[in-house]
């Protein structure tokens, strides 16, 4: 029966996980290093800053929030898509050993 079931590339896998993913880590902190210098000083924001400083620090630290838990899911996918790569590769492995006992047992090598 062609097309049934599913195929997965390992290695495809464990290439995301190990230089994708890293990439997308580093550029989150890339953000945040352009966060800290975005927030300036007060005497910086002048008159205008009296009522707007306080919700542009604000949003400034949700952001560096968000950009801190991007950092921290990126390398939890890693180390998830790295054991499902290896969970893949041993199965396979385990799986192609027992076929071949079972055709070395039948004279079928």
């Amino acid at each position: 029966m062609e097309g049934a079931g599913f195929v997965v590339d390992a290695e495809v896998m464990k290439n995301f996980a190990t230089k994708d993913l890293p990439q997308y880590t580093e550029q989150a902190g890339k953000f945040m290093e352009l966060v800290d210098k975005a927030d300036v000083s007060n005497e910086s924001w002048g008159a205008v800053g009296l009522f707007t400083k306080q919700g542009y620090t604000n949003m400034l630290g949700s952001l560096k929030g968000l950009l801190d838990q991007m950092q921290e899911g990126c390398r939890q996918a890693g180390e998830k898509f790295s054991a499902a790569a290896r969970v893949y590769t041993e199965t396979d492995d385990e799986i192609a050993g027992a076929f071949k006992s079972i055709a070395e047992r039948l004279g079928d090598d």
